[in-house]
């Protein structure tokens, strides 16, 4: 979160958040909002005179003079230089003239020191090293007051944060332990997380102090597996050589005097007569599953084994199934993956898949009235008219048969030496709604690169999946492909067995909009993509047919106004303009990760405003498959972007295009990150219009930018963020915090400032003494003369582009944080970057903003009741579908519930969890320097119903 945007709502908002109240993850620096204030003409300014000595300060001294002959004074909390505010400065308590360097301490304890231009963070130069004395190996502070490395580097911890000879070392916050240890700097923080200094930045490490760790077995002990396994030997530890030919054993050895733990595996009883299980076996009900292939599928805490060891990346697995001779897996979110041999796709419940329609061509689709190519032929048969690849080749009917099953379709092919293949043309399908459809194709004459698979539905509008097909011959892995079959040869020319092409078939499987009607596919225009049977499942219609074709495993998340594809994989793309919301989503799932990284696989697009995106993973994974936003639009209605007016924002320097592809580019006036918004202030009751979301989300927008030379942040820029409706719009929306154990006010009583009370079931704070006999306002009222309700706010930056320079230009910043308290002296807040992993973001290298990229946020609340948390909520911030950085919980909180201590405790697990109960709106920025495309802007839930719509 930049600091510079907190300024502005600081000021705007009232609140007053000084400089130090912003966390530890930024610096104060000339390119602040504070910088820009008129400098005044100083009535007097000191002759320039010799330089004051080293270790003047004022107080003590009236002025300092330093070396350049500037004059330096302190006037109400701030610095001037020569009589002039010098950068932005406030509560200042001390100057220091040390070493020809100005420093200032301020009223929270921090350090600064002027740059030229700025003050940056700092530490009490009084207190480097006076020595060369390295520091003794196991020196930590607290104990010592500082640390000095073999290097002669001094070392301090000043509130939380670490300081390398006076500068800020890298990224640190709540501090609570530093230590030299064998000559390296090791830090622990209040959540007990150790790092090491690496010379530039600090490295996810461990206390190196020997703590004891003791051995533990993996999941593998104590399960039944056919050969010694390899995998998942030890969950701590280091474990030995497996020994044994049945059962096995090893050991998981501890370290620093950890103790060793003995593991052991027995060997799995082979099916009877190697037949494998029945068709429609399930785990749980039955302890394992044998396939026709003799592997032993398990299933243990949640993972699935194949033959003992781990089988793709799984987790939360409910129901493992084998049906038709595929492995299907449901995890407890209801999402069904199935097994292509080497990973998870995407599926569905192949035991509800619509019956194929009966007849080799099928009374629905009749394909083989459309058939243009003899891609069948019975061996001993020349192939007719080129067969399958023009050249005289074509597929075994006796090796393929009359049908095939695969990902849970029974596909019927065409009579043999009949036209039972097509390509280059549109397929009318049976109407209905379907979730799926299925295909086996294939490429000949090489690997046929990004085609265009084109369905259109009843109402005109239509759905784009771009594939890559493989050559017949070749079997090379192609991304959303799956070999179906492989057959040991083709037919030639002259009808015989043509060994030197192995003959594969694919499959590939496309998700469809479940909320229209499919009425045709659209093949490509290309005779070297075959095609030759399709299944429409998972719908309201039936269609099975020969002689047309489906992708396995591709992606279908569509994702309005981004028209990108790259590589050899699939991607989707809607054409629509409707609003109606899409059910259908495939893709696999990803891992929490400190920094994104961009898949060539899938994209998705849409081509118009307002289009029926297909719900992200990420988000049906949790049940949001409701889209309640969906708008590029800028107007003055609810449902679309308004200008961003609160805080008594104007943004007069703020203009707009609506471009002719549904998308709009915005300038940005100096309007600090904040141009358009969901909802803007009204003089009606509720004192704003427009919408806020709430009982959890997905956020998500598709945006582009140029500009991205200009790194500076000092009015705003690119950004897409969110704020509560109840503080922003103040109104009937007065948020303070029910009274607790908060003490009730005295009539009595001279209030220091500060000073906190409870009255009217909510907390006050004290404007100062004088108060004697002065009670707080009633509920409702924001304050008076003496009192002032105790407020806070949340703020979710989902992007901003401020934390980019020029060493990593591909990088932009998340930021999460809880604003606090309402009195200038106290204000503080929830650091920002708040959470490992939340904070910078390098984007992949070569990343270009400049070309449209999706930046997303799960939002999903805490559960329990009163005081008791049942699940923790959470926030997951996405860019391009991969989770960016650790996922950061908070607990469960009710406001209604007065044993709730107040005000809310500033920690990690606590700090958030009021927004549970708030409405966030979202808001979207730019600069003049910086102008931002928007092609989509998306928010997905369960339903509106706890949305704010006025």
């Amino acid at each position: 979160m930049k600091t510079t945007k907190y300024y502005f709502h600081a000021a705007l908002a009232t609140l007053c958040i000084a400089i130090v109240g912003c966390g530890s993850g930024s610096s104060s620096d000339g390119s602040t909002s504070g910088s820009n204030s008129a400098k005044i003409a100083a009535s007097t300014v000191g002759a320039v005179g010799t330089a004051s000595p080293s270790g003047t300060t004022i107080p003590l001294a009236t002025q300092i003079v330093d070396n350049a002959g500037n004059v330096w004074t302190v006037a109400g909390g701030v610095v001037n230089e020569n009589g002039a505010p010098a950068g932005y400065s406030y509560g200042v308590t001390l100057l220091l003239y040390e070493n020809n360097l100005i420093y200032q301490q301020n009223f929270a304890g921090g350090w600064w020191y002027w740059n030229g231009a700025g003050w940056t963070a700092a530490s009490d130069p009084r207190l480097q090293a006076t020595t060369s004395a390295v520091s003794a190996s196991g020196t930590t502070i607290p104990s010592a007051t500082q640390i000095v490395d073999n290097a002669g580097n001094v070392w301090t911890v000043t509130a939380g944060v670490i300081y390398e000879n006076g500068g800020v070392a890298g990224y640190s916050y709540g501090v609570t332990l530093l230590l030299y240890e064998n000559n390296l700097i090791y830090q622990e923080n209040f959540a007990g997380g150790w790092w090491s200094w690496s010379g530039g930045t600090w490295v996810l490490t461990s206390d190196p102090r020997g703590v004891p760790v003791n051995g533990a077995c993996g999941t593998t002990s104590g399960m039944a597996v056919t050969t010694a396994p390899i995998a998942n030997l030890c969950s701590a530890g280091t474990a030995s050589t497996v020994s044994g030919t049945g059962p096995w054993a090893w050991s998981c050895g501890g370290s620093n005097g950890g103790t060793t733990a003995s593991c052991s595996a027995n060997k799995a009883a082979p099916a009877p007569s190697a037949l494998p299980s029945a068709n429609g076996t399930t785990i749980p009900s039955a302890a394992q599953i044998i396939d026709t292939g003799g592997n032993v599928w398990t299933v243990a805490g949640g993972v699935i084994f194949e033959n003992g060891v781990q089988a793709g990346s799984s987790t939360g697995v409910a129901l493992l199934l084998y049906d038709n001779n595929i492995i299907y897996q449901e995890t407890s979110a209801a999402v069904w993956w199935s097994w292509n041999g080497s990973t998870w796709v995407s599926s569905s419940d192949p035991r509800v898949v619509v019956s194929p329609v009966s007849g080799a061509c099928g009374t629905g689709p009749n394909l083989c009235s459309e058939g243009n190519v003899y891609g069948i032929v019975a061996n001993g048969t020349a192939p007719a008219q080129g067969g399958a690849d023009g050249a005289g080749y074509s597929y075994s009917a006796n090796l393929l048969g009359t049908s095939l099953t695969w990902n849970g379709s029974t596909f019927q092919f065409g009579l043999a030496g009949t036209l039972n293949a097509v390509d280059s043309t549109t397929l009318a399908l049976p109407a209905g709604k379907y979730s799926t459809l299925n295909m086996l194709a294939t490429g000949v004459y090489g690997v046929q690169s990004a085609q265009n698979f084109v369905i259109t539905y009843s109402d005109g509008t239509s759905q784009t999946f771009t594939q890559t097909l493989g050559d017949w011959c070749s079997g090379a892995a192609e991304t959303g492909q799956s070999v179906a079959v492989q057959m040991a040869y083709r037919v030639s020319p002259s009808g015989a067995e043509d060994t030197t092409c192995p003959a594969n078939l694919y499959g590939y499987s496309f998700a469809l909009n479940t909320a229209k009607t499919a009425s045709s596919l659209t093949l490509p225009n290309n005779r070297n993509v075959v095609v030759l049977a399709i299944e429409l499942t998972g719908g309201t219609g039936s269609g099975s047919s020969s002689s047309s074709s489906s992708s396995g495993g591709s992606s279908s998340s569509s994702s309005s106004g981004v028209a990108s594809s790259t590589g050899g994989g699939s991607s989707s793309s809607s054409s629509s303009s409707s609003s109606s919301s899409s059910s259908s989503s495939s893709s696999s799932s990803s891992s929490s990760s400190s920094s994104s990284s961009s898949s060539s696989g899938s994209s998705s697009s849409s081509s118009s405003s307002g289009g029926s995106p297909g719900v992200p993973a990420q988000a049906a994974a949790l049940g949001y498959n409701t889209n309640t936003f969906n708008s590029t639009t800028l107007g003055t209605t609810t449902g679309s972007w308004q200008l961003f007016r609160f805080y008594g924002n104007n943004p007069t320097g703020f203009t707009n295009t609506q471009n002719s592809d549904g998308s709009f580019t915005m300038v940005g006036g100096g309007e600090s990150g904040a141009d358009v918004a969901t909802a803007t202030p009204t003089s009606s009751g509720q004192g704003w219009t427009g919408v806020a979301f709430g009982g959890g989300a997905y956020f998500e927008a598709t945006m582009s930018f140029t500009g991205g030379s200009n790194h500076s942040y000092p009015n705003g820029g690119p950004a897409f963020w969110a704020l509560d409706i109840e503080h922003t719009s103040v109104g009937p929306y007065s948020v303070g915090w029910p009274a607790g154990t908060t003490p009730a006010w005295n009539s009595g009583a001279n209030y220091a400032a500060g000073n906190l009370v409870s009255y009217s079931g909510q907390v006050w704070i004290s404007a100062g003494s004088g108060n004697v006999g002065h009670a707080p306002p009633a509920a409702g009222v924001q304050g008076n003369s003496f009192w002032t309700l105790y407020n806070d706010f949340f703020e979710v930056d989902f992007m901003e582009y401020d934390a980019a320079s020029n060493t990593y230009p591909a990088a932009y910043q998340n930021g999460i944080g809880n604003w606090y308290n309402n009195n200038p002296t106290l204000s503080t807040s929830n650091p920002q970057n708040i959470g490992a992993g939340v904070g910078t973001v390098s984007a992949p290298a070569g990343t270009d903003f400049s070309k449209p990229h999706k930046y997303g946020c799960l939002w999903v609340p805490a559960t329990g009741s009163g005081v008791t948390t049942t699940t923790q909520g959470y926030l997951i911030f996405y860019f391009d579908d991969v989770q960016t950085g650790a996922t950061f919980y908070w607990d469960y909180y009710n406001p209604s519930d007065a044993s709730y201590p107040s005000p809310q405790p500033s920690n990690e697990v606590s700090a958030m969890s009021g927004m549970d109960w708030r409405h966030m709106f979202m808001i979207l920025g730019s600069d003049v320097n910086q102008p931002t495309t928007v092609q989509s802007v998306n928010v997905w839930q369960t339903s509106a119903a706890n949305n704010l719509v006025y």
